[in-house]
């Protein structure tokens, strides 16, 4: 008997180091997938940015200066606001497409830019919290991970959180990865915040999983509200 559980614990222990392996493949794999994704987001950004954001900024140059017959300045003027509304769309989805070259920068570095463009945005004040020395080395999709998340965090705190108290914090997390918060005093979670899912979230939570992370929305210690990431060290 003592020689069967031998062998069956034996068992049990390949088992579970193959189910690791795995795992770890599979996370490698969504970490490939998820740059690669990044990657074709960034060239879609940069086609948006040379063709028809170009051509609109033309238009209306052109349109600023076009001779108009009498009773015509109101139709004008309605073109004018199209594509004056047109060219301020595709700068909000090249805001939401493009990515900078964040490979080469610290994690910290990635969460002071953002917090530092958000601050120029809103005219309010973002708190950064990073502990660069204790903070282990990450891969490129852990980097855009963490720059999608704070993004994401910053958006929703100036658009539901009214801006207060916006605060990033990025530590050492549990079993040698990182824990990254990003928080508002703003209401909470009430109103159209009433349901955290329902902020644009689903897709970062796909993107944070995917990298065997986890999201968690919830309420902020002093009040407000807190988005929580932890993220795993990229496997070799």
């Amino acid at each position: 008997q003592r020689a069967e559980l031998e062998r069956q614990v034996l068992a049990l222990e390949e088992l579970s180091w193959h189910n690791n392996a795995l795992r770890l493949r599979v996370q490698g794999a969504s970490a490939r997938v998820a740059a690669a994704q990044d990657q074709a987001l960034r060239r879609v950004g940069a086609d948006l940015h040379d063709g028809p954001a170009q051509l609109m900024a033309y238009a209306a140059l052109r349109l600023d200066g076009l001779p108009v017959a009498p009773g015509g300045e109101a139709r004008l003027a309605e073109v004018t606001r199209a594509v004056q509304d047109a060219i301020r769309d595709i700068r909000s989805v090249l805001r939401g497409v493009a990515l900078p070259d964040i490979a080469a920068r610290s994690p910290c570095a990635i969460v002071q830019g953002l917090a530092e463009a958000q601050a120029a945005r809103a005219g309010l004040p973002v708190a950064v919290e990073c502990a660069a020395a204790a903070l282990p080395e990450l891969g490129e999709a852990q980097k855009i991970c963490l720059y999608r998340f704070v993004q994401e965090g910053l958006t929703n705190a100036w658009r539901h959180g009214e801006g207060r108290g916006m605060a990033v914090v990025l530590r050492p997390g549990p079993e040698g990865g990182i824990e990254a918060l990003v928080r508002d005093a703003g209401p909470g979670f009430t109103g159209a915040r009433s349901n955290p899912e329902g902020l644009g979230l689903a897709g970062l939570r796909d993107r944070v999983e995917a990298l065997g992370g986890t999201l968690e929305p919830r309420a902020g210690v002093a009040g407000g509200a807190e988005l929580r990431m932890t993220l795993p060290v990229a496997a070799p």
